[in-house]
């Protein structure tokens, strides 16, 4: 075994070629092999051999034996047409001194491989059928889509544009990363404190519950216990919100947000409000309580379109790193992904029974519908590498063709394309700065030898774009081959 890194060719023992995706923790790297192209394999390392090595030992066999092989004929130079020369902007936009303030934050995430909060449908490229399937979603107000893609291939960066598009057609978002230690998918509680750090309203300039809350904490209907629109944990809040002390209602806050807090303590603040409904349940972080769970973010999806929102949308990123849970979390994260799919499609289009997912202990939690109501605006969207225990994880819950959307690798137009968006942005936010005609080709260029290389994901390929440009505006940062 030889030193493997990102991007190696290597060769395993039985799986064949393949070539390194990534490398993993505790001596393991995930491994695209010829013979298995539909889903990567996570490998030890010490099974992989670099080919490099591998030929560097024959060529030395073959030269101790005096039967090294006669030089290669000089490869033929390509006939492939050049593609056609990047088309700059005839002249730089005019924009507003805060539009070029904005722009250039765009930029400056960029330039750090970071994905930007704002403008990400300028340089979005050869996504059409996944944001079309998206906007189905949301015309639907409630469902499930799977984003299946390999390391490197823009699941991020879509689920960006997700939300974005979310925002302006009126839903709540929330975007979380998954995280096997801070918010692992095996504890439903991390998860929805996570959601609500995340909250997003339309217009609201801050991110959690403060805009719901301020919309709904005078409606009768919504804090009058056993109304139509009663809930027994956000009811309570939003009537404290106009009659408990600030101290008493920070308490309330902290509970209904999923802080560690004493149940005396809260049942004392709400006390003190005279809140008259049933008594505040423990928010516990035990992993079996994925009905609890969902059952909230469904009264969020239903305060929300209450308060004049269409819905709440849950984005979910790297689902994939349950491949690094033991069997007994893999099987507390399958309640609570499945809790979440029950939540949001009809039992039918579920490939388990939702009767069989564990209800709790006490028989106050049980007797908790995972839905808040039946017509709740709920839809979540997961992004994962479609490692194969992953998948199956995946497939034991639903159907995966039927609500996957594959990434596809983006092609040499994609690529040109993005060239000339990002062209297009850098010259808007830095303008009257306009590249040359030379250097724009030279961008060019050297995206497409990347690119014919697999030796680089969008985001650093948008990195290269960039630093290319700063260097024609303020000087080289590197050159690349011409």
């Amino acid at each position: 075994m030889s030193a493997v890194g990102r991007g190696s060719m290597v060769i395993h023992a039985e799986y064949g070629r393949g070539r390194v995706l990534m490398l993993r923790g505790q001596g393991r790297a995930i491994v695209l092999f010829a013979s298995h192209l539909l889903l990567p394999r996570t490998v030890c390392i010490e099974e992989l051999t670099s080919l490099d090595q591998q030929a560097a030992e024959v060529a030395v066999a073959e030269a101790a034996a005096g039967t090294a092989p006669a030089p290669a004929a000089p490869a033929r130079k390509s006939r492939v047409k050049a593609p056609p020369a990047v088309v700059l902007p005839a002249a730089a936009p005019a924009v507003s001194g805060a539009e070029a303030c904005a722009l250039r934050q765009v930029i400056e995430a960029l330039r750090c491989g970071v994905v930007p909060g704002e403008r990400i449908d300028s340089y979005t490229v050869g996504r059409k059928k996944e944001i079309e399937s998206f906007s189905g979603l949301l015309d639907e107000g409630r469902g499930v889509r799977l984003i299946f893609g390999d390391y490197g291939s823009g699941k991020t960066h879509l689920l960006e544009v997700f939300e974005q598009q979310a925002l302006r057609r009126g839903f709540m978002t929330a975007r979380v990363t998954l995280d096997p230690d801070a918010v692992p998918p095996s504890h439903p509680k991390r998860l929805y404190r996570a959601v609500l750090r995340e909250l997003r309203c339309p217009g609201a300039p801050c991110r959690g519950l403060d805009p719901l809350i301020e919309a709904l904490y005078r409606s009768e209907a919504h804090t009058r216990p056993f109304d139509g629109r009663y809930s027994r944990f956000f009811s309570p809040v939003l009537f404290a919100r106009e009659r408990a002390s600030a101290e008493a209602y920070a308490v309330v806050r902290q509970w209904i947000e999923g802080e560690e807090v004493i149940v005396d303590e809260a049942q004392e603040a709400f006390a003190q409000c005279l809140w008259p409904g049933e008594r505040p349940l423990a928010l516990r972080d035990f992993r079996t309580h994925g009905r609890l769970y969902v059952h909230l973010l469904g009264t969020l999806a239903v305060y929300g379109r209450d308060a004049g929102f269409r819905g709440l949308v849950v984005l979910l990123d790297e689902v994939e790193r349950i491949d690094v849970m033991s069997w007994q979390q893999m099987a507390f994260a399958r309640e609570a992904l499945g809790h979440l799919m029950a939540g949001v499609l009809p039992a039918g289009e579920l490939r388990f029974d939702p009767d069989d997912l564990y209800k709790g202990g006490h028989a106050v939690y049980r007797l908790l519908p995972i839905a808040f109501r039946e017509d709740q605006p709920l839809s979540i969207v997961l992004t994962f590498t479609p490692l194969s225990d992953t998948y199956d994880f995946i497939e034991s819950l639903i159907d995966p063709r039927h609500f996957g959307l594959d990434l596809r690798a983006l092609g040499r137009k994609d690529y040109d394309e993005l060239v000339a968006r990002i062209i297009e942005l850098y010259c808007a936010a830095y303008a009257p700065f306009r590249p040359s005609k030379e250097r724009a080709d030279k961008i060019r260029r050297h995206v497409r030898r990347e690119v014919d290389a697999c030796a680089d994901s969008p985001r650093h390929v948008v990195r290269d774009i960039i630093s290319l440009l700063d260097a024609e505006r303020v000087g080289p940062v590197f050159e690349p081959a011409a």
